[in-house]
Formats: structure tokens, C-alpha cells, sequence
């Protein structure tokens, strides 16, 4: 932000000296900082979503440690709560590339 307040104050100076000298009408407001905080604000929102998805799983991986650390000396509840956490994290992962495709086989055999 500060080099952009740099370039602005170099820009700004030189609107203010086209407009007392040269008779010039422009514009006097610092257009290069304003546009460099909102591309900033737009990349620090992006990231700031990023971080929520990874803390969601963390969250969800924490809560298998605990129940697993609970259940410790039963192996067959330990299986079944290893396996409801894959088959989950399976279908999410589907669910997020199925999202991606054309049509199902029958909508593209009604279609030849």
C-alpha cells in the first residue's frame, strides 16, 4: 500500500500542477490507491475463505481423533467410525468432481 501511496502522490502532484498552471480541469483523488486497496481487500477475502475450508477439515479430523480416543479399546467401533469418516470424505471428494460433468450416461444416450 505504500508504494501505491507513492505512485499517487507523484500522480497527484502532477494533476495538481497541470491544474494551476496549465489551466487543466482533472481530476484531484488518489484513483491508484483506491483501486490497489480493493484488489487487496478481494485477494485477502479469497484467502480468508481458503482458510475456513481447511479449518473445517481439521475440525472434522480432530473430532475422529477424540472419538477414536474414547472408543480405544473397542476395535470394532474404531473400524466403523474410520470407515463413516473415509466413506464421507469419499463422497465429498465425488460430490466436487461429479459437479463438473456434462450428463449422466442416460441423458447422453437420449441425446443420439
Amino acid at each position: 500500500m505504500f508504494a501505491l501511496m507513492v505512485v499517487d502522490s507523484m500522480h497527484m502532484t502532477c494533476i495538481w500542477y497541470l491544474n494551476s498552471f496549465h489551466g487543466y480541469n482533472l481530476i484531484f483523488f488518489p484513483f491508484i490507491t483506491l483501486l490497489g486497496s480493493i484488489g487487496l481487500s478481494l485477494i485477502e477475502l479469497k484467502s480468508i475463505y481458503e482458510k475456513a475450508e481447511d479449518k473445517q477439515r481439521f475440525h472434522e479430523a480432530g473430532a475422529l481423533i477424540s472419538a477414536i480416543a474414547k472408543k480405544r479399546t473397542d476395535i470394532e467401533e474404531i473400524e466403523r467410525l474410520v470407515n463413516e469418516y473415509l466413506n464421507q470424505k469419499n463422497k465429498d471428494e465425488n460430490k466436487d468432481t461429479d459437479s463438473g460433468t456434462v450428463g449422466s450416461d442416460d441423458q447422453l444416450q437420449n441425446h443420439s
